[in-house]
Parts: structure tokens; C-alpha cells; sequence
């Protein structure tokens, strides 16, 4: 029998008050997928599916203009990180990506002094001109993202036989990331690629995003139709793909979760490879835990496998991620991974 990723139907907790023992319920579900997988479909999420596709859409109408118009708002206009990444220009263990994307992050605002003290993320979110509806349509989007989150971890909360509403103080104010990205089929790619930035330099092409986990919290994918491109190493250690199902979020674990749970809750390793459509638009959301969040190991839970036990401030967990990224290397890896 072939493996495949669990489903968590949230739909009651997120239509409105429910009882105790029916909020156990979903979040014992939501638990069993998080300690096992790390990865699963959350269904009856309460976002509309008009809204979900909107930014697909609008992703692949920005993808479809020309490299000149889409580099008007480069990552390097601002801070290597927000806007325009061209194709090859994401790396993922030594290998560029074959996919384009457009990075947004929270905006710094009160933070904009310290981050420019660190040299990362002090810059502003650039929007495109063209499709005119793409910013306002993205912030709509964003902001229902971030409730889902919320609602997500509070379940987790429950799962972990902890108050509803313990990780509400750590993700009230989230960092979050969105990334929207374009994946050409491979049969396009070529071995090399002469990248060319600030510098110019041959790279080794890989696929379409290569194996990784995620650094961050809880990653929420939009996904067009296309089928067998992602792909989830499962527990039993083989690549299942983790096709879109509709009304269905894919979402997976990060690093920090990981961390939090003592090794309880899993950060699975993902890749991309897309060979079955000509051009997919993937918007994975990463939802994360506040700049000034302390993270630390939760007391009670056993420390399972191999994991950090240290506490850390998340801003300098963000920070020595994307420095790492933007440190000189044969192709720069810029922003977070791919989904």
C-alpha cells in the first residue's frame, strides 16, 4: 500500500466556538500528523478558494512579462532579499534552482534600525506595477494567512496538552515570509548557467528547488495543478509526492517547531521537481514566530532524536539564516526555500 500524506479537517475550529472536547478532538489529529509526518493537507481552513486562486493568477500573470520589466524590482534594489529573484538565482546545497520567484517579507518598521545594524531585512517590500491588483490582493491574502496561523498553533497548543492560547504571546506580531515562485519544466533547464548580478559566474543547474527543510515555524503552500512536482521524504524514508487536493492547504513543519517540541513535532526534508507542467506557480506563506520571540525547548516533553536544546532569540535565528544565505559563494542562495 502506498504512503500518503495524512488530512486535518480544522473546518469546525475555524467556522466559530466550539466545545472542549471537539477542539481535543481536531487537535489530537492535528498532533498525530505533526509527530509523524511533519507534513499534511489541512482541510476546511476557512479561506475563500476565489481569494486562493486570485494569487495564483496573479502570480503567473507577473511571471508571464518580460526579465526587463520584472527586474524593475530586483533584490538587489533593496536588501538582497525583498522582490525579484531572476532564474539560478536561489541555491540550494550547491546547486542553483531552477524556478524564479518574488520574496515579501513582514515590513520592518520599528525594527528597521536594528536590522540595519545586522545588514539584513532593513529594506521595504517592493510590489509590482503590473498586474495593478497584485499588492492589494496579496495583503488581503497575507492577513487571512496570518489568523490561519494562529489558529493553527492554538490547535497545536491543544495537541501538546498545553493552554489554547500558550504560543499566542510567541506569533502575535509573526515575521512572515511569502514567497511566490515559477518553476519552468526541467526539460528547460541546461547544466550550467552563466548567473549574472552584481557578479558574473558559471553555476551548476539542479532541479527545480533540491531537498531541504525548512528553517522557520509552519510553511502553508498554494499550489496550482500540477501533479508529482512536490515531493515528501516520508517516515519510511521514500519520496511520496504531495499532489494539491482541493480546498486543501499542504503545510509542513519547520526547523523551529521542531526545536520547541524537543524533536516531537518533525521538519521533514522536501524538493521540487517539476517535469509534468509546463510552468507551475507554487505561494508557500511562512508563518513565524514574532522578531522578539524567546524560543525555548518546552519544559515536559521528552527530547526525542537528535536536536538543539539551547534557547534563542528568534530574530537572531532569522538573521544568521539569511546571512549565512547572502554570504559570497559560486551562486548566491537568497530568501527562504521553495515549496
Amino acid at each position: 500500500m502506498s504512503e500518503s500524506l495524512p488530512i486535518v479537517d480544522i473546518g469546525p475550529y475555524t467556522a466559530g466556538p466550539l466545545a472542549l472536547e471537539e477542539k481535543l478532538r481536531i487537535a489530537k489529529q492535528l498532533d498525530q500528523a505533526c509527530r509523524t509526518w511533519g507534513f499534511f493537507y489541512v482541510k476546511g481552513h476557512g479561506i475563500e478558494e476565489g481569494l486562493i486562486q486570485k494569487v495564483r493568477e496573479l502570480a503567473r500573470e507577473f511571471f508571464s512579462q518580460t526579465t526587463e520589466e520584472k527586474s524593475k524590482i530586483s533584490i538587489y534594489n533593496s536588501d538582497k532579499a525583498r522582490g525579484y529573484q531572476k532564474l539560478a538565482e536561489s541555491v540550494t546545497k550547491g546547486k542553483a534552482d531552477w524556478h524564479e520567484a518574488l520574496d515579501y517579507y513582514r515590513e520592518p518598521n520599528e525594527l528597521e534600525d536594528l536590522l540595519k545594524s545586522k545588514g539584513a531585512l532593513y529594506g521595504h517590500n517592493q510590489w509590482p506595477e503590473t498586474p495593478t491588483e497584485f499588492k492589494s490582493t496579496y495583503e488581503l491574502y497575507i492577513n487571512k494567512m496570518k489568523i490561519l496561523g494562529i489558529q493553527i498553533m492554538r490547535l497545536m497548543a491543544l495537541g501538546l496538552d498545553l493552554d489554547e492560547h500558550f504560543f499566542d504571546r510567541f506569533v502575535d506580531d509573526p515575521f512572515w515570509v511569502i514567497r511566490v515562485i515559477g518553476y519552468p519544466n526541467l526539460r528547460t533547464k541546461p547544466d550550467t548557467l552563466l548567473v549574472e548580478n552584481k557578479d558574473s559566474f558559471v553555476g551548476e543547474v539542479g532541479i527545480s528547488c533540491g531537498e531541504h527543510t525548512d528553517y522557520g515555524c509552519l510553511t502553508m503552500v498554494n499550489q496550482d495543478n500540477t501533479q508529482g512536482a512536490l515531493q515528501v521524504r516520508s517516515p519510511a524514508g521514500q519520496w511520496i509526492d504531495a499532489n494539491p487536493i482541493e480546498g486543501t492547504f499542504v503545510m509542513n513543519l519547520g526547523d523551529i517547531l521542531k526545536i520547541w517540541t524537543k524533536g516531537r513535532y518533525q521538519s521533514t526534508l522536501h524538493r521540487v521537481m517539476n517535469t509534468n507542467s509546463d510552468y507551475r506557480i507554487s505561494v508557500p506563506f511562512f508563518f513565524e514566530p514574532n522578531f522578539r520571540a524567546i524560543i525555548k525547548p518546552l519544559e515536559g516533553l521528552k527530547t526525542e532524536g537528535d536536536v538543539e536544546t539551547r534557547e534563542f532569540l528568534y530574530g537572531d535565528h532569522l538573521i544568521s539564516k539569511v546571512n549565512y544565505n547572502f554570504q559570497p559563494s559560486p551562486i548566491p542562495t537568497l530568501g527562504p526555500k521553495a515549496d
